[in-house]
């Protein structure tokens, strides 16, 4: 007995709804748009909320820029206040004076989650190893398990920042494996044993540990004044 589907074959013409597929059902047509390979960089870092900190996530994709130095080149989205609106002026100068070549092209950066406020100027620094990342400067692989955070100067050197133990708790919490902060914080953050605390002078410091440069980790020193209250 010919079924209805041989029954088609043997007169060589196909119905409507198949002919638009291939006669074998394991060849799947080919898109006529191209696929886009590139990745979008993403690092890890937080957001303070009160006493709480909180983790963020900052996305960046570079895209080819025809227009001049400006403002427009450098798209800031996810309910940035103004000290990290500011962090592109900061960032930009920081990769330049840095002599880590500031590319010619259009930067959008996300910070996620979108639905909260990011304050304070430490996100200087994952923002500008997003960057970093997304122009394969640094392996998006060292990205991943790491927590960042740090105020850059205009020449690329690191300030120290508020909240430190807040968030490296919060990192703790989270599962995070290091951070890279400003090496003026990093005995005060390096409370948590199961957490690797690298403290950096600077953006090309911590570039270079992200390229696999040798750094010891800062290590805990118990004493009574450093640690918490009960």
């Amino acid at each position: 007995m010919v079924n209805g589907w041989d029954k088609y074959k043997a007169q060589g013409s196909l119905p409507l709804c198949a002919s638009a597929f291939s006669a074998s059902p394991r060849e799947i047509p080919k898109s006529p748009i191209p696929y886009n390979k590139q990745m979008i960089a993403q690092a890890h870092s937080a957001t303070l909320l009160g006493i709480e900190a909180l983790p963020i996530v900052i996305e960046v994709d570079l895209r080819n820029f025809s227009g001049g130095e400006g403002e427009l080149n450098f798209i800031m989205v996810g309910l940035a206040d103004k000290a990290v609106e500011e962090s592109r002026v900061r960032v930009k100068q920081a990769i330049s004076n840095s002599d880590l070549g500031y590319l010619g092209k259009k930067i959008i950066c996300n910070l996620a989650p979108g639905d909260i406020r990011k304050e304070g100027p430490f996100l200087d620094l994952p923002i500008a190893v997003a960057i970093l990342a997304a122009n394969e400067q640094i392996p998006y692989n060292e990205l991943e398990n790491t927590l960042i955070l740090g105020e850059l100067g205009l020449d690329g050197q690191l300030r120290p920042i508020d909240g430190a133990v807040s968030v490296v708790l919060m990192a703790a919490e989270k599962g995070y494996k290091r951070i890279i902060l400003p090496k003026a914080n990093a005995e005060e953050a390096a409370i948590i044993p199961e957490i690797d605390v690298y403290g950096v002078e600077s953006l090309v410091q911590a570039v270079h540990l992200l390229n696999g440069a040798e750094m010891e980790p800062t290590r805990y020193i118990d004493t009574p004044e450093s640690r918490l209250p009960d």
